[in-house]
């Protein structure tokens, strides 16, 4: 396994514990659809959650959002319908979340943040 896929799945840890602690439930990890990835699916008694995780340990490459590009953000858009026709979700509301972490292994941190509703304008 290369560092990426390293760093993204200890990312994605982080982030399910960060959503855990909000009283969210996790519904699935890593759920491929046809046309991508969703890295977590959570859910509320209401609505359901669906997250793209990103993760940095430095900023050379700038702020850990600032990876989901339009393209990435019509991905989304899609595996989530697709996810949802599939699993028969269609009446649920829903939204789609980046959770942003930074990494600072100096001093042995990380900033999570949860941004909500990434595929509104």
């Amino acid at each position: 396994m290369d560092g990426r896929k390293n760093l993204g799945n200890f990312g994605e840890r982080l982030a399910v514990t960060a959503l855990l602690r909000q009283g969210y439930k996790i519904r699935g990890r890593q759920v491929r659809t046809p046309f991508g990835e969703i890295d977590i699916i959570a859910e509320a008694p209401d609505h359901l959650i669906f997250v793209e995780v990103k993760t940095r340990r430095t900023a050379e490459f700038g702020a850990p959002e600032e990876a989901i590009t339009e393209k990435k953000r019509e991905h989304l858009a899609n595996a989530v319908e697709s996810y949802r026709l599939a699993e028969g979700l269609l009446d649920r509301p829903f939204r789609v979340d980046a959770i942003a972490i930074f990494l600072d292994e100096a001093k042995r941190k990380a900033t999570v943040r949860h941004i909500k509703n990434i595929l509104e304008d």
